[in-house]
């Protein structure tokens, strides 16, 4: 039986099977269930933007299958956004943590660009309002990434306070985040993930 998830106009299936085979016949038979449910309710699929994710680690999962949703196949994608975030079928997070990047750059780029203008607790007020939301959206699923991708970010986030307490470039940043009471990348996971377990545990 399918799990979906419903949010405004999007809707997200889920099945599981350690057979692919089954995992398509019966995701096909739950589609045509669910489209009669559609056509019933007068709702419409949009196929164009309606796709399909295989989750696996192993290297190689091809299959001469299809799935089809109102007589029409669905597109098999290997990265798909859902709610802002970039998830890959192997869960590496390294589209994601690559489109973070690219947004962070731009931050980054504005609070470099006025640092000789503006006081220390004006960029650190920048820092917040403009690269803290991406370091901090979703973290807890991302944030466990291997290092190789999160180096990314990490490097980043120590280039923005030497800029903000105007540093030398290859100062050490611990420091400095003490200085000015920021959290490191992994600090940030670290707090997040605690923050989620102490909520579950109050069964909250």
């Amino acid at each position: 039986m399918f799990k979906l998830d419903l949010f405004a106009d999007d809707t997200t299936v889920y099945f599981t099977s350690k057979h692919l085979t089954y995992l398509f016949m019966t995701t096909n038979n739950e589609l045509l269930n669910l489209t009669d449910w559609f056509r019933a309710n007068e709702c419409l699929f949009n196929t164009s933007k309606t796709n399909y994710m295989i989750f696996t680690y192993q290297k190689r999962q091809d299959t001469n299958m299809d799935l089809q949703l109102s007589n029409s196949n669905i597109q098999r994608t290997k990265c798909a956004k859902f709610l802002g975030l970039y998830i890959d079928d192997k869960l590496k997070w390294d589209e994601h943590i690559n489109m973070m990047k690219k947004k962070i750059s731009t931050s980054f780029f504005a609070i470099n660009k006025v640092k000789h203008i503006m006081p220390k607790r004006h960029l650190n007020t920048l820092y917040y309002s403009l690269m803290y939301q991406y370091l901090t959206y979703g973290i807890i699923l991302w944030g466990a990434a291997c290092h190789v991708h999160l180096s990314k970010l990490i490097i980043m986030q120590k280039q923005s306070v030497r800029i903000i307490t105007g540093t030398h470039y290859r100062a050490k940043s611990t420091p400095i985040f003490k200085h000015l009471h920021v959290l490191k990348l992994v600090d940030l996971y670290q707090l997040q993930v605690n923050k989620y377990v102490l909520s579950f545990l109050k069964d909250l």
